[in-house]
C-alpha cells in the first residue's frame, strides 16, 4: 500500500506588517511580508468587507473588529516565535503547567496538526 505523505509548509518568517488602503471604493487591510531579495515588502494576504464600500465611515465596528483581526494575523510570526521560546525555557525549568498545555495545543493548531 502506498502511503499519503503530505508535504510540510512552513509559515512565511517574520517580520509582517499591516497596512490600511483607502481607495475611492473601498477600504481593506493588506498584510506584507519582508523580501529580503528584493528589499521590499510584499503583499500576500488581503482582508476585504463583504459589503465593499469604505467601512471606516458607514461601519465602524466591523471595521475595528477588522483591524484587530489584521493585527492579530500579522503579529502571528512574532507570536509563534515567542511561544516557541517559552515552551523551552519552561521544559528546561520542568515546568509542565495548563500555560505550557496549552501553548503547545495552540502551536499544534498553527502547525496544522
Amino acid at each position: 500500500m502506498a502511503q499519503n505523505k503530505e508535504k510540510v509548509v512552513s509559515h512565511t518568517k517574520a517580520p509582517w506588517r499591516l497596512r490600511l488602503v483607502s481607495d475611492e471604493c473601498s477600504d481593506y487591510f493588506v498584510i506584507e511580508m519582508a523580501d529580503a531579495r528584493r528589499s521590499a515588502w510584499q503583499p500576500q494576504h488581503r482582508i476585504e468587507y463583504p459589503d465593499g464600500g469604505t467601512v471606516q465611515e458607514s461601519h465602524p465596528e466591523q471595521f475595528a473588529e477588522s483591524q484587530a483581526n489584521a493585527r492579530l494575523i500579522s503579529a502571528a510570526p512574532d507570536l509563534f516565535s515567542a511561544c516557541e521560546d517559552l515552551i523551552k525555557v519552561a521544559t528546561a525549568l520542568g515546568y509542565n503547567g495548563g500555560s505550557i498545555t496549552r501553548a503547545h495545543l495552540a502551536m499544534a493548531k498553527a502547525k496544522g496538526e
